[in-house]
């Protein structure tokens, strides 16, 4: 009416957060390698776990806490994937098994997950990689010394083994000594716990009267010189 002073009309107005999501899952000791959490396999406490965004940038980190869990929350919708870093001692399983059940596949050795794309309001649980015991890598080396009697370079049947040869291990430049043992009764001699890499075996102290036969004459290895 003329004259009225309304002041009830008005409106408020505010900035939105974003909508958020979250992701992780969960560390486990996958004690029987088939990737997959069974019910008695315990988490890995102490695990570093990286977020990275789309473009594959680091953009957070945390630790899985004593259970193996760990999660990145108020995230902005979009495409994420996380690396886990493989702790000293051990390998991480592939989860092959788990991907037909809608699980996210973790490369064997690198550690990162695919990538997810999460939506507003998402909990996706679903990055997780199991863990088992790195066994220890060492190697032997080793083989057969015996009496080559038509010095046909093969082992054929009824030629026996020579006790009592020296065979010395070299490393790959063929001087540097990192052991030495001599054959057996049976005539087979090995060097065990040996680094994985290159080696050259010398053998020495022949019975009075031996030579060597001629090498690879044969054509197998497990048979002949």
């Amino acid at each position: 009416m003329a004259g009225d002073s309304n002041m009830t009309v008005d409106a408020g107005i505010y900035v939105p957060s974003p909508q958020i999501a979250c992701l992780g899952d969960r560390v486990w000791l996958d004690a029987n390698q088939n990737g997959i959490q069974d019910a008695l396999e315990v988490g890995v406490a102490g695990v570093t776990v990286t977020l990275l965004n789309g473009s594959g940038q680091s953009i957070a980190t945390t630790i899985t806490n004593a259970n193996g869990i760990y999660n990145f929350c108020n995230l902005v919708p979009g495409t994420y994937s996380v690396i886990f870093s493989r702790p000293i001692g051990y390998l991480l399983t592939s989860n092959d098994r788990e991907e037909m059940m809608n699980r996210i596949v973790m490369p064997m050795l690198t550690g990162q997950s695919s990538t997810v794309t999460l939506v507003a309001g998402d909990n996706n649980l679903s990055l997780d990689a199991g863990l088992y015991p790195q066994l220890p890598t060492n190697a032997g080396l080793g083989n057969y010394v015996w009496n080559d009697v038509n010095y046909n370079g093969v082992q054929d049947i009824n030629e026996t083994g020579v006790a009592g040869v020296t065979v010395t291990l070299y490393a790959a430049d063929g001087t540097t000594v990192l052991n030495t043992t001599t054959t057996d009764e049976l005539g087979y001699y090995i060097f065990n716990n040996l680094t994985p890499s290159t080696y050259v075996v010398g053998f020495s102290n022949l019975p009075s009267g031996f030579v060597f036969t001629t090498t690879d004459r044969g054509g197998n290895d497990a048979t002949d010189k």
